[in-house]
């Protein structure tokens, strides 16, 4: 609803290869678009479940994670998913052990 620019961009792979490929951009002028209440009602509906939420606690790592993220002396980590191409991460774990534990699996990666 806030949105202050949009474009198209449209890619076109030549020869069904990544190795040649065509970028158009097109910028679209809002002027003669006008808002639509259809839209906006079904936007506002959504965000007011999201405005429910703002102060929702949905992990509380202090408690929820102490005995799966701690450090070598006991202090519980932040979650993070910071550097996840490179290492394991808290956030991968928690949603790794929620997976695994879920479907009742051995192991999941």
């Amino acid at each position: 609803m806030n949105a202050q620019r949009a474009a198209i961009i449209d890619l076109q792979f030549e020869n069904n290869t990544l190795q040649s490929v065509n970028v158009a951009f097109e910028e679209l002028d809002d002027s003669h678009h006008q808002p639509c209440p259809i839209v906006k009602t079904i936007v506002e509906k959504r965000l007011a479940a999201l405005d429910e939420m703002k102060d929702f606690t949905v992990i509380d790592a202090n408690t929820m994670l102490a005995e799966y993220f701690v450090d070598s002396s006991e202090n519980p980590l932040p979650l993070s998913s910071e550097l996840s191409r490179f290492q394991q991460t808290t956030v991968g774990g928690f949603f790794c052990s929620a997976v695994k534990q879920e479907v009742v699996a051995d192991v999941c990666v």
